[in-house]
């Protein structure tokens, strides 16, 4: 089990738990150095500036910078003995209305990223991306919302998410499930039974999965919608979903701020499935 990297490291030693570190578009990496004996696993960068990364954007000059950018930090978590690295699908396939990115070109970036990284014996997760809710009101049932312009990155649904990876068809890339973006999908639906129909449709191949980004959040609520990442058992996933993922062979993330004692709760709750 993992926490972030900014967890008193008494706690850690206590707690029995290892961290993921981050390392950013600038190089600049988020590991204090008292959490580097823990360091397990590192999120890469997938943005710069507040600008989404496109590793499949028509324009050369951008597609280029984000595909070296992630190549760069992938040798740089290798240094820093991270045995393997978080990716975004990082294809903005819409942004603010306009069309930025193809599906071809998003999988030829994510080989490119895969390949370099297969280079040097470093594996690749990849992570599932929020499913964004921009510009639909609180009070807009999910049914009811036009979301014909709304941001979409590739890989925001269980089917794409497992089609990249399909597509890159490599082997070494395995995916992360971020249980917080899954239920920013699952807001689809106002329907409880249905709801949590759409958040299992992410388990559907468990074998795939070897990364967890777990944290709760809210089923049929419109704070859902918005990623929230509580801490596990503080929000309103179903606890069957919550033991499911317990359930996967993967190693689990906690990817929230937490105190000490809402950590040991979340661990108790986590026991307890």
């Amino acid at each position: 089990m993992l926490t972030i990297a900014e967890t008193d490291p008494a706690l850690l030693v206590e707690l029995g738990l290892g961290v993921e570190g981050s390392i950013k578009a600038n190089g600049d990496v988020v590991l204090p150095e008292h959490a580097s004996p823990y360091l397990v696993s590192v999120h890469l960068p997938y943005s710069l500036d507040g600008r989404r990364f496109n590793v499949g954007a028509s324009d050369e000059a951008v597609r280029r910078g984000a595909i070296e950018s992630v190549k760069a930090a992938i040798d740089r978590a290798k240094l820093l003995g991270a045995q393997r690295g978080i990716i975004h699908p990082m294809g903005i396939s819409r942004w603010d209305g306009s069309m930025e990115a193809t599906w071809e070109q998003t999988v030829a970036g994510l080989v490119e990223v895969v390949d370099h990284a297969r280079a040097t014996g470093f594996q690749l997760c990849l992570e599932n991306n929020v499913h964004y809710w921009d510009g639909i009101p609180d009070e807009t049932l999910p049914e009811q919302a036009d979301r014909g312009a709304t941001n979409h990155i590739f890989g925001s649904t269980p089917a794409e998410w497992r089609d990249l990876w399909r597509a890159v068809g490599r082997e070494e890339l395995r995916l992360c499930l971020d249980t917080s973006h899954a239920a920013t999908y699952a807001a689809r639906s106002s329907d409880p039974a249905k709801a949590e129909q759409l958040l299992g449709e992410f388990l559907a191949q468990p074998e795939l999965i070897a990364h967890v980004h777990w944290s709760d959040s809210w089923l049929c609520d419109p704070r859902g919608r918005r990623d929230a990442h509580l801490p596990v058992g503080t929000g309103t996933l179903p606890r069957a979903f919550h033991a499911r993922v317990k359930a996967l062979d993967a190693t689990k993330h906690l990817e929230h701020k937490a105190t000490p004692p809402q950590l040991r709760a979340e661990l108790t709750f986590i026991e307890g499935l």
